[in-house]
């Protein structure tokens, strides 16, 4: 009995101390070393298990990337119904061998699939691809997937390895991306915003948008970059933002906006940070994103409008009168889309893989939702306390009024976002006539989620600077910091395996 008494308390010991251990590990690690470490592992496997092309509209994304990487930035338009890419002609043949697996979850990858796709030889014969969606989006989001395939074609790799390394590519800048954007996101507000940024940047459908060719992945690591940037600034007064954080901020939130326009309202944020609401730095920031969606819009997007409507049956002329003329309807039909797809959406906005038919456990789905609403709900908790501490003088409540509407300005710019999202989809994806509107898919919300915490800040950032001191009943808020530290950690390992599983599961035959 002595000697297994003395194996469990040894045992025992072993365990506190390798908690101990982790604990200090992840404690005294940053965050956005953190990420980067697990994007380190967890990015080269979902590369590696998600078969070619199998993310939505990956083939379309890879085709505009590969005509960005031969200089092309704007899309080739053909008359008034038609714009895309010349391509040669082996490359639509690659993206044919692995098409049985849309759609189809019983079906796994065959090994008859790879053989084809490393048997393809390039072919010097063009032919012309008319890319009805990714023809409108800028070089800026494929820069990644573009500089990929470049370093294959210099290296002379075959068309699976070229099709990979442009998977790399968007992997490596979509981290990077992420990493600043958290990094940043840490020397603002005491850092207790980045916990959420880094569980968005984390989330399987996240991950799976960076592993892929798909330009989203891009699109949301610009907007953490943004919102840690508009953080950042926000505990300066207007008058002395840093130049080069101002000009980051607004590139990054340009390369958003020229992406995906409904997201035009974001340009208000800035504005909305300190009481100060009109002055020239805010507003240079704002000029700056603006001035990079102009230059899209008029440079390359405008060329590349056709008059084809990108599904049959639509009309985006006939949509537009519609809107125009009957707006209430437009509401009802807008309210009665919302619940009918709400918790499609939802489960997107976590993790919907591949073609959208390959969700994570609802396991996973649950305890996701818990680690947003605790992340995000610890912010203002932590900038009450600040502006109850000690080095702060005045109470932030002193000026609600202000705050309340500087945060209700806020809130209806990201809700005309929102709402924008199904404005667009509206006009070029809803058939004339349709009772819903199509089309709406939860990853388009993941940008505006990263602006979230920017509620709270605006709502309790203290109008004065300094070191926090905790006392009294706040005194728990430096170990609540690193309780969420340690949290987001198991969080992060938790993804791995769940991403592991469920690609793996889905495409891949058992042995």
């Amino acid at each position: 009995m002595s000697r297994i008494r003395e194996k469990k308390s040894a045992v025992f010991s072993g365990v506190r101390f390798f908690s101990y251990a982790l604990a200090r590990v992840f404690t005294n690690c940053s965050l956005s070393r953190l990420y980067g470490l697990f994007m380190l592992v967890t990015g080269p496997l979902c590369i590696l298990l998600t078969p070619p092309f199998q993310a939505p509209d990956e083939p379309n994304h890879y085709f505009r990337a590969l005509q960005i990487s031969h200089g092309r930035l704007t899309a080739v338009r053909r008359g008034d119904t038609e714009a895309g890419a010349y391509l040669p002609a082996s490359v639509p043949r690659l993206s044919q061998i692995f098409d049985p697996l849309k759609f189809a979850p019983d079906l796994k990858v065959s090994p008859q699939m790879i053989e084809q796709a490393f048997a393809l030889k390039h072919d010097s014969s063009v032919v012309f691809e008319n890319l009805p969606n990714t023809a409108l989006y800028p070089p800026t989001s494929y820069f990644g997937s573009a500089l990929g395939i470049a370093a294959a074609r210099a290296a002379g790799s075959g068309m699976l390895s070229t099709f990979y390394l442009s998977r790399a590519g968007n992997l490596i800048l979509c981290v990077l991306l992420g990493m600043a954007a958290v990094r940043l996101a840490e020397k603002a507000a005491g850092g207790i915003a980045a916990p959420f940024l880094v569980i968005v940047l984390s989330l399987p459908m996240t991950i799976h948008l960076a592993t892929t060719c798909s330009q989203d992945g891009v699109i949301i690591a610009l907007s953490a970059l943004a919102c840690a940037g508009l953080l950042r600034l926000s505990e300066y007064p207007p008058g002395r933002w840093p130049w080069r954080l101002v000009a980051l901020t607004g590139s990054a939130l340009g390369c958003v906006i020229a992406a995906k326009s409904p997201y035009i309202t974001l340009v208000l944020l800035p504005f909305l940070l300190r009481k100060h609401l009109f002055s020239l730095r805010p507003a240079i920031l704002s000029l700056i994103a603006v001035s990079v969606f102009l230059l899209w819009f008029i440079g390359g997007l405008k060329p590349a409008m056709t008059t084809t409507p990108q599904q049959a049956g639509g009309s985006v002329a006939l949509q537009a009168r519609f809107l125009v003329h009957h707006p209430l309807q437009f509401c009802g039909l807008f309210f009665h889309t919302l619940p009918l797809g709400g918790r499609d959406n939802l489960h997107q906005f976590i993790g919907v893989l591949g073609w959208l038919d390959t969700p994570v456990p609802a396991v996973f789905r649950e305890l996701a939702y818990g680690y947003l609403a605790a992340t995000l709900s610890v912010i203002p908790l932590w900038l009450l306390a600040l502006s109850r501490s000690a080095s702060q003088q005045t109470p932030v409540l002193t000026e609600w009024r202000m705050r309340a509407l500087r945060v209700f300005a806020a809130s209806a710019a990201l809700l005309a976002a929102f709402t924008g999202i199904y404005v667009a989809l509206f006009l070029s994806w809803t058939r004339v006539g349709e009772s819903f509107i199509d089309g709406v898919q939860g990853r388009y919300f993941l940008p505006l989620a990263m602006m979230l915490p920017l509620l709270p800040v605006i709502a309790f950032q203290p109008d004065q600077s300094g070191t926090p001191v905790f006392t009294g009943r706040w005194s728990y808020m430096p170990a609540l910091r690193r309780a969420v530290t340690v949290a987001v950690a198991v969080f992060l390992l938790l993804t791995t395996i769940t991403m592991y599983h469920t690609l793996g599961y889905r495409y891949w035959p058992s042995a």
